[in-house]
């Protein structure tokens, strides 16, 4: 039986800074596996989701 190769846990696809890393490699990085990467951010993870998670709630109070 062949192998089956698994999708990594966490792609380049998945990261806020994909586009910004792009211009820094060659090639397309979309589909990378970035479970070394120390700069690894998702939309979730990042401060300006919380911000706005926050800022939704706070309005949705003052209604």
């Amino acid at each position: 039986m062949a192998k089956r190769k698994s999708k990594p846990l966490k792609t380049c696809a998945d990261c806020i800074h994909e586009f910004a890393c792009a211009m820094w490699n060659i090639g397309n990085i979309h589909n990378m596996d970035a479970a070394n990467c120390t700069n690894y951010e998702t939309v979730k993870d990042s401060a300006a989701y919380l911000i706005g998670l926050l800022d939704g709630r706070k309005e949705a109070q003052n209604g």
